[in-house]
């Protein structure tokens, strides 16, 4: 369980500034024919056969526009998914690539944003070596005990869904807020948010609930509160200025700024510090779930639910393990922490 982890939490909060990047070793790919015509050959045949290098998200049917299907087309960089599926010498779709690089379909898939819109052509092994690098803060923060996490945020979110249920009977202004479906309700929700708010889905959620699905419920619950949660003292703030400036208006990452220059070596970033995730913590102390174990675990249910999440990643609507992981440090910071459950 999160709370018998030999490393302190003060100690993994800090992992921003402190982790060491440890190169991720492969093994022998065997032999590939690289003679021209083979070459050729395979990148015809794998555009001829991969549909997947047009990117077609279809997402639930629109509430709001009567329940006409919507589908976005991307193209997500095929030159470079071809380069990458012939130097290993395997088929070219996303699902063969990603595998043999040993990431998620998603991290993939962001990485071939990246390489399209970065204004300078990446070659083959440079590509291999950004995948195969590790961040080392989602490696010092992420644990990899799957089921001890998952009965900790759930356990978490037991805790929530009485004290929101309760305080959404005495409260007008919390039951309404939470009456309309939460901004990613097709990613975690497609089908139940047709018909459910998010208070009725807090209300039917149970242990069934994944990972990412329970942590992308809350992130939406904590962007609905936020009006409410700044309220109190210990809400009104998520964010310093040095957190501010890791982003730019569009809210992508601002490279030039000290936040990201601090970062160590090959740690991922998207969109600078997530401010999701200071609404979701300023809930948290809103509603006292607020202990190490507690947190911790939530924290991880929200990098989860990020680099897992196709549609976020393909869209790259979505924050890293340092983004998530900066705004609980200012969380420790700011408003202390509590050692023990209670």
């Amino acid at each position: 369980m999160y709370a018998q982890k030999e490393k302190p939490a003060e100690n993994k909060s800090r992992a921003v500034a402190s982790v060491v990047t440890q190169k991720k070793k492969r093994g022998n790919r065997g032999f590939v024919d690289n003679r021209p015509e083979a070459v050729s050959q395979r990148k015809q045949q794998a555009i001829a056969n991969d549909s997947s290098l047009v990117k077609q998200l279809s997402f639930s049917p629109s509430k709001a526009d009567g329940g006409s299907s919507v589908v976005i087309q991307r193209v997500v960089g095929e030159e470079y998914l071809i380069g990458l599926a012939t130097y290993f010498g395997v088929e070219g779709t996303v699902a063969s690539v990603a595998a043999v690089l040993g990431v998620t379909t998603g991290t993939l898939l962001a990485g071939l944003a990246v390489f399209s819109v970065a204004g300078t052509v990446y070659s083959v092994s440079k590509m291999v070596e950004y995948f195969s690098a590790k961040d080392p803060i989602e490696t010092a923060v992420l644990d990899k005990n799957s089921i001890s996490l998952k009965t900790d945020i759930d356990s978490a979110m037991k805790k929530i869904k009485v004290k929101i249920i309760s305080e959404a009977q005495k409260s007008v202004e919390i039951s309404n807020s939470l009456k309309s479906s939460g901004r990613d309700w097709m990613v975690y929700a497609p089908w139940s948010s047709w018909w459910s708010g998010m208070l009725d889905l807090l209300s039917s959620w149970d242990e069934s609930w994944k990972i990412e699905d329970t942590a992308g419920l809350l992130l939406d619950i904590g962007g609905a509160l936020r009006r409410v949660t700044s309220k109190v003292s210990t809400g009104k703030k998520i964010m310093n200025e040095y957190m501010k400036q890791s982003r730019t208006p569009s809210k992508k990452i601002n490279k030039k700024s000290d936040w990201n220059k601090d970062l160590p070596k090959n740690t991922r970033v998207q969109a600078g510090v997530s401010a999701t995730t200071g609404n979701l913590l300023s809930l948290l102390r809103y509603f006292d779930v607020n202990t190490v174990v507690e947190i911790e675990a939530l924290m991880n249910g929200v990098i989860l639910y990020w680099k897992n999440s196709k549609v976020k990643q393909a869209l790259g609507q979505f924050h890293t393990a340092a983004e998530v992981w900066t705004a609980y440090t200012f969380h420790l910071e700011q408003y202390g922490k509590k050692e023990k459950n209670e």
